[in-house]
C-alpha cells in the first residue's frame, strides 16, 4: 500500500522548528548587507512591531597604564584597576515582514529539503529583500546627509579614488584597525570603481571564496561589496558600524505546525496554517526587523562623541542642499 506522507516533513517531530531552521539557512545565503553588519537575533519574541529592544555594544575600557609613571586615580583598588564598561543601543523594530503562500497537497508530501527548495526558497528570498532594504535605510540616510558641497564629482580625474583615500585617513585617525575595513557601494559607485586601475576585481583575482561572499573586489585596503539597495554613493565602514536586529515572533499554538528559531544572528518564524476561505494550506514566514548605526552616542569611558565607524562617500547630485 502506498503511504504518500511516509517521508513528508510534516510527519516528523517538531516539524515547525525544522522548517524554521531550514528557512534561516536559506536566509543567511540570500543576504549581502546582512553579512556586513552586527547582527542580533532572538526567537520566541513576545513583542510586536514598534517595540524597542536594547542590544549590547562591545565592552570598552580605558587606556593601559604606563607602569613607569604614577598610578592613575581611576578604577578601584590600590592598583588603579580599570573598568570594562558595556553600553547598549535602543533599536526600534520598525518592520514586520510576512510572506504567506498557498501550499498544494503534493508539496506537503515532500521531504524537508525538497519543500525548502520549492516553497521556502522563494518566500525567504522575498523576506531577505525586505531585510536588505531595512539595513540599507540608515546607510542611505548617511550617504544622503552629506552636504552637496562635499560630494564627489566622478567626472574629475581620480576624484573617487581620492575620496576613498580620505575615508581611509579618517579611519586611521580614529584608530580603526586596518583589517576588516569594507566599502559598501551603490551600482553607480561600482561603475566608477571599474574605471580605476587600482581596483582589483574579485572575478579576476581567482578567489572563489570572495565571489561566494559577494565581495566584488578590493581597493586601497578596502574589501568592496556591491548592493543594489545602496543609493548615490558608498560607505567606508567596519562591520560594527550598523546593527541589524531581527526577532522571530513566538511560535503559534493554534495552527498545525509552527516554529520560531534563531541562528547566527538571524531569526524566523514559520507557520503551516489552513485558509478556510481559500480551502488550502498556507506556508507563512515572518520576522520583525530594525536597523540603525551602532555607535552614535558618547563613549561610555570618556564621555566624548564616539567615532561612528563609517565614512560616507556621496556622488555629486545625491547630497543634501544645493
Amino acid at each position: 500500500m502506498h503511504h504518500p506522507l511516509a517521508h513528508s516533513f510534516i510527519t516528523t517531530e517538531n516539524a515547525g522548528g525544522k522548517v524554521a531552521r531550514q528557512a534561516l539557512s536559506l536566509l543567511a545565503a540570500e543576504l549581502v548587507l546582512g553579512r556586513l553588519v552586527h547582527r542580533d537575533a532572538e526567537s520566541e519574541f513576545a513583542g510586536g512591531v514598534g517595540n524597542v529592544v536594547n542590544i549590547k555594544k562591545p565592552g570598552q575600557t580605558q587606556d593601559a597604564h604606563d607602569a613607569g609613571t604614577a598610578t592613575p586615580n581611576i578604577g578601584s583598588g590600590t592598583q588603579g584597576y580599570l573598568d570594562v564598561r558595556e553600553s547598549s543601543v535602543p533599536v526600534r523594530l520598525d518592520h514586520h515582514f510576512i510572506h504567506p503562500v498557498k501550499v498544494t497537497s503534493r508539496e506537503l508530501t515532500l521531504d524537508i529539503e525538497s519543500f525548502a527548495a520549492q516553497v521556502l526558497a522563494p518566500q525567504v528570498r522575498k523576506i531577505g529583500e525586505r531585510i536588505e532594504g531595512t539595513i540599507a535605510e540608515p546607510m542611505n540616510a548617511a550617504i544622503k546627509a552629506v552636504p552637496e558641497t562635499a560630494t564627489v564629482d566622478p567626472s574629475k580625474a581620480k576624484a573617487v579614488r581620492e575620496a576613498i583615500i580620505a575615508a581611509g585617513v579618517t579611519m586611521d585617525e580614529a584608530n580603526v584597525p586596518d583589517t576588516g575595513r569594507i566599502l559598501v557601494v551603490s551600482p553607480a559607485f561600482y561603475g566608477e570603481l571599474l574605471k580605476d586601475d587600482l581596483f582589483v576585481r574579485a572575478d579576476q583575482s581567482g578567489s572563489t571564496e570572495a565571489l561566494r561572499s559577494a565581495n566584488v573586489g578590493d581597493i586601497l585596503n578596502f574589501q568592496v561589496f556591491k548592493s543594489n539597495y545602496i543609493k548615490g554613493g558608498a560607505l567606508a565602514m567596519t562591520r560594527e558600524a550598523f546593527a541589524l536586529v531581527v526577532r522571530a515572533p513566538q511560535a503559534s499554538m493554534g495552527v498545525k505546525h509552527s516554529g520560531s528559531e534563531s541562528y547566527q544572528g538571524y531569526a524566523m518564524r514559520w507557520i503551516q496554517d489552513w485558509d478556510t476561505a481559500g480551502l488550502s494550506d498556507l506556508s507563512i514566514c515572518d520576522v520583525f526587523a530594525g536597523a540603525k548605526p551602532l555607535f552614535e552616542g558618547p563613549d561610555p569611558i570618556t564621555g566624548l562623541a564616539e567615532f561612528c565607524r563609517y565614512v560616507p562617500i556621496t556622488l555629486k547630485g545625491n547630497g543634501t542642499g544645493k
